[in-house]
């Protein structure tokens, strides 16, 4: 079945030929009319599945304890909230509830990155109390103090390139049409070495966002200015790749990414090798990545659970599934990863 935006897509491939499949995950989740984050309320966008701050409390509380800690190790005296794609705001304002529990008073300023015009309307009413500050991009930040930042479910959205090795040299699928539909084409001619960046070098596949790769180094480079922590969640891996993770989800289900270009959400693994490669060369402190499920265990998932069925005899049974959702490995504890830096004060 086609959609409103097929047709647009294969006429600019017919008048320009094949394109980036940054291009087209750009289309496909951007187009101002037929986009999927566009076309319909930007808060049920992700509405082929949920993300992990809607699913409850558990999950900004247990990163709002995390983000206390840092403050407490780095003796920070002061700090901004940074979050990346903040949603319907429920996370920060889970964040903020935390860390004003342990460090009352130390936050100072709240900067949301939102491109959503509809969503920062959402975020500027739920957060109103904290009067946030919101950004187009990163770059659009220029901190003056230490700063926490979190990035949930943010970089597996951005746009990236797909890139196979092949007879010594690597070339880059592009989306193309065949027989009469949307699939992948390769380019016959390799391309530059300096576009596949260092830590994927000999990778039979590399899937690789320029855009991620400038804010990541962004972020970090703030970190060792400024000083703070940072901690990104998304689906992610660190071993070499064999085969491409991009897909689609629609109603629920795992599709190809060529099914209904805009009405199917598109993701990929995002190379956490990346966020490593980055905060090394920014002398950062940091840690090997880990999976979602050990990081909130890590962080005391099962006593807060414990907490909370004590105290809310009539949840028992979401709360429990919460956790389950959050941290069991069939779900979203082993195919979602979790970095951190910090940088100390300078």
């Amino acid at each position: 079945m086609s959609s409103p935006l097929q047709p647009i897509i294969m006429r600019h491939i017919n008048a320009h030929g094949p394109m980036g499949l940054d291009q087209y995950m750009s289309l496909c989740l951007q187009h101002p009319e037929h986009g999927y984050y566009i076309s319909s309320n930007p808060l049920s966008s992700r509405r082929d599945f949920v993300t992990a701050p809607e699913l409850g409390s558990l999950f900004g509380d247990l990163l709002g304890a995390w983000f206390a800690q840092q403050v407490t190790n780095l003796e920070l005296p002061e700090f901004d909230l940074v979050e990346l794609g903040p949603g319907s705001g429920r996370l920060s304002r889970l964040l903020i509830r935390a860390l004003d529990s342990f460090h009352p008073g130390k936050m100072r300023q709240l900067h949301l990155v939102e491109t959503s015009p509809h969503l920062r309307l959402v975020q500027k009413e739920r957060l109103a109390a904290y009067d946030p500050i919101h950004h187009d991009h990163v770059g659009k930040i220029h901190p003056t103090r230490p700063m926490l930042l979190m990035a949930n479910e943010f970089f597996d959205a951005l746009p990236m390139r797909l890139f196979e090795f092949d007879q010594g040299g690597y070339h880059e699928l592009l989306v193309g049409i065949q027989q009469k539909n949307l699939g992948f084409t390769r380019n016959i001619y390799p391309i530059a070495a300096h576009h596949i960046p260092p830590y994927a070098q000999g990778n039979m596949v590399v899937e690789h966002s320029p855009q991620s790769h400038v804010i990541s180094q962004e972020i970090h480079s703030m970190l060792r200015i400024h000083g703070g922590v940072v901690l990104i969640v998304d689906y992610g891996q660190i071993a070499p790749r064999t085969s491409p993770s991009i897909r689609g989800f629609h109603q629920h289900e795992v599709t190809g990414i060529f099914e209904q270009p805009g009405l199917t959400d598109i993701t990929y693994n995002v190379d956490f090798r990346m966020f490593v490669d980055d905060a090394a060369h920014e002398g950062l402190m940091t840690h090997p990545p880990i999976t979602q499920g050990d990081f909130l265990n890590a962080c005391g998932l099962e006593e807060r659970l414990a907490q909370q069925l004590a105290t809310k005899p009539n949840e028992q049974k979401h709360l429990r599934d919460e956790a389950k959702m959050l941290a069991q490995k069939d779900h979203m504890g082993e195919c979602f990863l979790v970095h951190a830096a910090a940088g100390a004060m300078p």
